[in-house]
């Protein structure tokens, strides 16, 4: 049976009736070479600008523009980065030019930070110093007759180490609530004074800009803190409140040293340092001074649902803050000088090359080092790390 094949407006010529014992080919359903297809017109026609469209695209890509992208210079692609806000870093400058449709600068963007909180000592007199500076072996006298106290030296002497800084220890920060803090230390914010003139004839009178000062100091924050079964960070707090209730009544002894200088030594500073996302670039610091607690947490324990652990909220104060000020960085550098100037320990990077991963080694000490960063275009301070670890 012979018919006629109709594809997509193409029109075919007969095609010979399917007989026993015959095949079917291509070359049985060609049309005759006398014959030609007719096409369907099409769904979209072109239309003719008279030639307008080339000779715009002409003169957007010339034949020296090809020459060059074929070179490697991709200068002629800046003008469309620049469309969309895109420059390089070298060409970004804030100050002394305007971006007039905004500016994307993934170079200086904050994509995540981190933060680092080092706790000072305080030096309580729990082992009475003598003459020399040096503490007793034992605690004081009447620290010895009271039992709790006796349960400190036999079973949490570690904590007593983190409340007199003045005792032999593997350096001078309180490791124990570094490691332990969950949360992040408030910073008091700026407000300042206004001042006002007196009332003009008119009644009218103008306010100046006065002084912030006063929102440096005297501020309350509040901790987070992760303890274990053990009950360090606990200990720490209750030794600490139950050593300012006996110096309340009197019964315990001040080094005199400390009461001829005026010192207070049972208080402490927190460094605050908040790293760039290479985890060791200084974006902002800042210290608390004379600090703290003031808040026993004892009702955690009301009941026993500790499924997410034991944590505490603990409620400081302190005497006044300062930030960005270098000082902040000599007086930390100071600190950790002699820990981090021991041969014995090794410098600890970020990644590990051998293992190719995070380097996640514990440290020793700490220290604040200044170098040039081209991302920063200026000196930056990196936060460097010490440590005795093999592995």
């Amino acid at each position: 049976m012979a018919g006629t094949v109709n594809n997509g407006g193409v029109k075919f010529g007969n095609i010979p009736a399917y007989q026993e014992g015959s095949s079917i080919s291509m070359q049985n359903i060609q049309p005759p070479s006398s014959t030609k297809p007719t096409m369907a017109p099409p769904l979209i026609r072109p239309i003719d600008d008279g030639g307008f469209s080339s000779s715009q695209y002409d003169k957007q890509i010339t034949d020296l523009q090809r020459e060059t992208i074929k070179s490697g210079d991709l200068s002629y692609f800046d003008a469309t980065l620049h469309a969309n806000g895109l420059w390089k870093l070298d060409e970004i400058d804030y100050f002394n030019q305007r971006y007039r449709f905004g500016i994307m600068n993934p170079y200086q963007q904050i994509s995540s930070a981190r933060e680092y909180l080092f706790f000072t000592k305080p030096d309580l007199n729990i082992y009475p110093r003598g003459s020399n500076g040096a503490p007793d072996n034992k605690m004081q006298e009447y620290l010895r007759t009271q039992p709790e106290w006796q349960n400190y030296g036999q079973n949490h002497f570690q904590v007593l180490r983190c409340l007199q800084a003045s005792l032999p220890s593997n350096g001078p920060f309180n490791n124990l609530l570094g490691n332990t803090v969950s949360s992040n230390l408030e910073v008091p914010g700026l407000s300042s004074d206004v001042i006002e003139s007196a009332n003009s004839m008119f009644g009218v009178n103008i306010q100046y800009h006065g002084s912030s000062e006063a929102s440096n100091d005297n501020f309350d924050f509040s901790l987070e803190f992760k303890d274990t079964k053990l009950l360090h960070v606990y200990s720490f707090f209750k030794a600490y409140e139950d050593y300012h209730t006996l110096m309340h009544h009197g019964v315990l002894e001040q080094w005199i040293n400390y009461a001829w200088y005026h010192i207070l030594n049972t208080q402490y500073s927190i460094y605050k340092f908040i790293v760039d996302d290479d985890a060791e670039t200084i974006i902002y610091y800042g210290k608390a001074y004379g600090v703290y607690s003031k808040s026993l947490p004892r009702d955690v324990f009301t009941n026993t649902d500790f499924s997410d652990g034991i944590s505490y909220s603990v409620d400081f104060h302190a005497a006044f803050y300062r930030d960005m000020n270098p000082l902040i960085i000599k007086e930390f550098n100071k600190l950790n000088e002699s820990g981090y100037n021991n041969g014995s320990y090794h410098k600890l990077s970020v990644w590990n090359e051998i293992m190719d991963r995070v380097d996640n080694r514990p440290a020793k000490a700490a220290y604040i080092e200044k170098e040039y960063s081209p991302i920063y275009k200026r000196d930056v301070f990196k936060l460097r790390w010490k440590g005795d670890a093999k592995y």
